[in-house]
């Protein structure tokens, strides 16, 4: 997939170093905070390298889509079938750190494929790079048979919010993620789905800033999808209260040109 000198491609071994800078960067601290001094010497960002140049697991390059141009890798994509995070080996990581980010499985929606990682170097963002990677996964994620693609995204992030939002992503949830120095976060997590289209799901709906208990370092991340839209009627909720949003669905994905596993 080549347009305007940017290529799109599967990610390769040799890819790994700059896959692990970005996916580092899109988790907006996660990774710093689960992999901080587990091994002397070595950043998150370099910890991450070993499993991305391997060929098994979910973190494999081989679930990575990357964004080339003038002979460098510009953006990545990474996503997989959120089942696989049930059987994940977390040994290794201290107790602790995983406790603290426990409610992102409570609002995972298990059966969908997950959109972990987008980035897009500074530099290049604005040209619809992050766009042509989204495009790149609903259609891994169509061959895999997938009919939605759930991801998080910091509330506070605001151009990921627009950016989902312009894709057709609804928010169907929020994770309480407590406040951490190295997870620097204001509001909440969103969740969210994939754009309108028939066949999958696809883009996400900007996640409303947190407000009600709690205070600004109380950081949350939001689980989004997309499917036919349904209304719930008014919200009844008292005012000030905080927790999961109500779901907003979408459509579905086209036939093609949707998302499947790597």
């Amino acid at each position: 997939m080549n347009d305007n000198g940017i290529h799109i491609r599967p990610a390769e071994p040799d890819d790994a170093p700059e896959l692990a800078r970005l996916i580092d960067m899109a988790g907006g601290g996660i990774y710093e905070f689960l992999l901080d001094g587990l091994v002397p010497g070595q950043t998150a960002a370099e910890m991450l390298v070993p499993g991305l140049a391997g060929t098994s697991g979910s973190f494999s390059h081989r679930h990575s889509g990357v964004a080339e141009a003038a002979g460098r890798i510009v953006g990545i994509v990474h996503a997989y079938p959120v089942d696989w995070i049930k059987t994940q080996d977390y040994t290794g990581l201290p107790v602790d750190r995983l406790a603290h980010m426990e409610d992102f499985n409570r609002v995972h929606d298990w059966g969908s494929y997950f959109l972990s990682a987008l980035a897009v170097d500074p530099a290049w963002r604005r040209r619809g790079i992050a766009s042509r990677l989204l495009a790149w996964v609903y259609e891994r994620a169509r061959r895999g048979r997938f009919d939605r693609v759930t991801l998080h995204v910091w509330a506070d992030n605001a151009d990921a919010r627009q950016l989902y939002a312009k894709e057709g992503f609804a928010e169907i949830g929020r994770a309480d993620i407590p406040w951490h120095e190295r997870l620097p976060h204001q509001g909440e997590a969103c969740c969210s789905g994939a754009r309108s289209e028939p066949g999958l799901i696809s883009g996400p709906v900007t996640c409303p800033a947190s407000a009600g208990r709690g205070s600004a370092r109380t950081p949350r991340r939001s689980c989004w999808r997309s499917r036919p839209r349904r209304s719930r009627g008014p919200d009844t909720r008292p005012p000030g209260f905080r927790g999961r949003c109500r779901i907003r669905r979408a459509g579905r994905l086209p036939a093609s040109g949707a998302w499947a596993p790597l």
